[in-house]
C-alpha cells in the first residue's frame, strides 16, 4: 500500500469513517487488521509524508543501503 493511500486511510479514520467504509472505498485489498496497524503507526507515516521530496506513491519507507551505488546502477541501466 502506498504512502498516499495510508495517509488517506488516516484522514478518513480521523473524520470518523468506520473501518468497513475505509476498506470499501480507499483500500479494498487491505484487511481490517492492516488498517488498524496503519492507524497505530500514523505518526511514522505522517512524518514520512512531511519530508521534503516525499513520494506518496512510494510503498517502502526504507532508503537504499548504498544510495550512491543505486544511483549509478540506475544511470547504467538507463544507458542500455
Amino acid at each position: 500500500m502506498s504512502l498516499g493511500v495510508k495517509i488517506a486511510v488516516i484522514q478518513a479514520h480521523e473524520r470518523g469513517a468506520p473501518y468497513s467504509a475505509i476498506k470499501d472505498t480507499i483500500a479494498p485489498n487491505a484487511s481490517v487488521a492492516a488498517l488498524r496497524k496503519i492507524i497505530k503507526r500514523k505518526d511514522v507515516y505522517r512524518a514520512a509524508a512531511a519530508k521534503p521530496g516525499a513520494q506518496l506513491r512510494r510503498t517502502n519507507l526504507r532508503g537504499a543501503a548504498h544510495p550512491e551505488l543505486d544511483k549509478r546502477l540506475y544511470q547504467w541501466f538507463c544507458m542500455l
